[in-house]
């Protein structure tokens, strides 16, 4: 009824129907609950962002294959950053709240990580399955994560999409399964050095 920013969590965990959510998200993200520094805490009010619900709804977004309005979302949170805390971004945007919050770490992880990179581990079996997303800003720039901790390894990921082409280039020193997903295809690596064009 006041349209609080957690209406998006079923977004976020992936438990909307997937024709009610997109059509949730295309509303959420419209002026009427996004403004310049990210999600409104209400859009009735329209007076207050955090990063919790920036964040959230841009994992929401991301979740239901949307990583273009989920990267707007994350530049506008990261407008914010080292205005009133150094080398961060405050709980409420723009610039007050507290100066550290687990949330904030959440709202710029998961949608790169799990999302645009697309990394969801299996650890306990050894296994890996990356299935990229990467936003239309990112094509043609390479996209790293470097010692990326899963379970007892640690993986280099580097992907670049250049023109509906995945390349991607993995170091999995400790051998996990890797299943790497791209425009429909999945190709499943064992190797410590993965070289790949899909």
């Amino acid at each position: 009824m006041n349209k609080n920013w957690v209406i998006v969590t079923p977004m976020e965990t992936g438990i909307a129907d997937r024709e009610k959510g997109i059509r949730a998200l295309k509303r959420m993200r419209s002026a009427e609950f996004v403004g310049d520094y990210g999600t409104y805490l209400s859009g009735l009010y329209q007076s207050e962002t955090m990063t919790i619900s920036t964040g959230v709804h841009a994992t929401g977004e991301a979740m239901y294959g949307n990583a273009d309005a989920a990267l707007d979302l994350l530049q506008r949170m990261m407008r914010t950053f080292s205005m009133a805390l150094p080398g961060s971004m405050s709980e409420m945007s723009p610039d007050y709240g507290c100066a550290v919050q687990a949330w904030t770490l959440y709202a710029t992880a998961v949608p790169i990580i799990r999302h645009f990179v697309g990394v969801k581990p299996l650890a306990h079996l050894r296994t890996v399955h990356i299935a990229p997303q990467i936003p239309a800003a990112w094509e043609g720039k390479p996209v790293t994560l470097t010692q990326l901790r899963i379970g007892d390894t640690a993986m280099d990921i580097r992907l670049l999409v250049r023109e509906g082409t995945l390349h991607a280039d993995i170091a999995n020193p400790s051998g996990y399964k890797v299943v790497l997903e791209w425009n429909g295809q999945t190709r499943i690596f064992e190797e410590t050095q993965i070289l790949l064009h899909l």
